[in-house]
């Protein structure tokens, strides 16, 4: 059960006494999602062999957005 004076982004540490700690936001990115046009992108692993051997000596970095879930490539390392 919930208690209904928690708000959804934040957590009880078992720790604590009782204190409520704020979950940490996620600072925005230095790279655009090209789908969405937002600044909320991490930094994605690399997955295929393209984007390991060709793409990563020609310094392209694969990146994907909190938003709109788009994963793409992107010459910056942010």
């Amino acid at each position: 059960m919930v208690s209904p004076n928690l708000s959804p982004v934040s957590e009880r540490d078992p720790r604590s006494a009782g204190h409520i700690h704020p979950k940490p936001l996620l600072p925005y990115s230095a790279v655009m999602c090209e789908q969405c046009g937002n600044f909320h992108t991490l930094r994605s692993g690399r997955k295929t062999l393209l984007e390991r051997a060709v793409l990563a000596q020609l310094g392209y970095y694969p990146w994907k957005c909190l938003d709109c879930s788009h994963r793409f490539i992107a010459k910056s390392r942010g």
